[in-house]
């Protein structure tokens, strides 16, 4: 029975612990914070939302990085497969009107408790407070409590996360460690972030309100993409789940242009000539502002937005109104991060250094909110758990 330890308690960590527990190894796994499973109890806040119902081809097409050695894992442990697994731990789940799947309860709690037991049952050890410190030949050193540990291990599994929930444990401070080892890291980027569009003061009125069934329109290697969804209007500019899908693609424009320029179509449900034919009897004495409120009932912050950026065409300003974004938010405020562990740093199996092997979002790779996330953690955790 092998030692195996595993760095790190979030839902890659806890999937490896439990499919190497299964394999009958003798299973211990470290957590630099008081309890495991945090950032997946915060996932869970408004929502659990576990993975996505769409075509298993469309649904791969929505991560970037990772080519084949992610796609492996994904492929062991499927959309289907993980709705299956929490059937296993008695917690159903639904599709959602967006194709997203969730937890009947809605809550991630269950399912934890549920998850946990069924490792308590399989003999995995759990410590919480360690934090990883470094490695000495097969041996990992942390601190517990201001003591130093040393723990032996036959294989070691570090699922410690990316760098943007420093409060939950994705701190990052995990790569001067693996720099040590003399591996090259990739800088750690904002994803599923917002962007930065410079404001004028007028826009003030609106900034944390939603613009509700809009379509953003944007280009990336030539090619144009568009979705329809919802975003936030914030002081520095836009965020929320539609700004997500696209962040990939925004982020790397603005990487190698120093912006991205996208279209925002306020009102995707009506045509140009629906939109001309209730706007072509204006009182005189009413203003255009009031006359689109009736007319079209755009909000008051999609309003506001069109009265910031519009041009004489009114009608274009309506469908293809323009922002530029110059940067992403900051890192601490992204729902998670890209760079860490470069994919030319692992093999087929994930392994990075002799026995010792990397999962999760300290690898560099990226996918949108809608259960593409979570998915791919536990993804990874299935088949490194059973590779080793």
């Amino acid at each position: 029975m092998s030692k195996i330890v595993i760095v790190g308690g979030g839902p890659a960590g806890l999937m490896a612990a439990e499919r190497a527990a299964l394999r009958g190894h003798n299973v211990i796994l470290l957590e630099a914070k008081p309890s495991v499973g945090r950032k997946f109890l915060m996932a869970g806040v408004g929502g659990l939302n576990i993975t996505h119902s769409e075509d298993y081809a469309s649904f791969l097409n929505r991560y970037h990085g990772g080519a084949n050695t992610l796609r492996r894992a994904l492929d062991t442990f499927t959309p289907s497969a993980y709705r299956n697994w929490c059937h296993s731990l008695g917690i159903d789940t639904f599709v959602g009107s967006s194709g997203r799947v969730f937890p009947t309860s809605m809550k991630a709690s269950p399912l934890l408790r549920a998850w946990l037991k069924r490792l308590n049952e399989l003999g995995v050890t759990i410590c919480t407070r360690h934090r990883w410190t470094g490695l000495d030949g097969h041996t990992i050193k942390v601190v517990h409590e201001g003591h130093n540990k040393h723990y032996p291990y036959e294989k070691l599994i570090l699922a410690t996360g990316g760098a943007s929930w420093s409060n939950l444990g994705s701190d990052g401070k995990w790569t001067d460690i693996l720099a040590a080892q003399s591996l090259s890291l990739v800088p750690f980027e904002a994803a599923n972030c917002g962007f930065v569009v410079n404001w004028s003061p007028y826009m003030a009125s609106c900034y944390g309100k939603p613009l509700k069934n809009v379509e953003l329109s944007w280009q990336f290697n030539g090619t144009q993409h568009k979705r329809v969804g919802e975003l936030r209007l914030d002081s520095k500019g836009i965020e929320g789940g539609l700004v997500y899908f696209a962040s990939n693609h925004i982020r790397r424009t603005i990487n190698e242009k120093g912006y991205c320029d996208i279209t925002l179509n306020l009102l995707p449900n009506l045509s140009r000539t629906q939109i001309e034919k209730k706007l072509c009897s204006k009182p005189e004495k009413k203003s255009l502002s009031a006359h689109l409120k009736s007319k079209l009932k755009l909000s008051p912050a999609a309003l506001t937005l069109f009265n910031e950026r519009r041009h004489e065409d009114v009608i274009n300003s309506l469908c293809s109104l323009k922002l530029r974004c110059i940067a992403t938010f900051p890192l601490e405020r992204a729902i998670s991060s890209v760079g860490g562990v470069g994919w030319d740093l692992i093999d087929d199996n994930f392994q990075i250094l002799p026995d010792v092997y990397a999962i999760g979002e300290m690898l560099d790779w990226d996918a949108p909110t809608g259960g593409y996330l979570l998915t791919a953690c536990m993804a990874m955790g299935y088949y490194v758990g059973n590779a080793v």
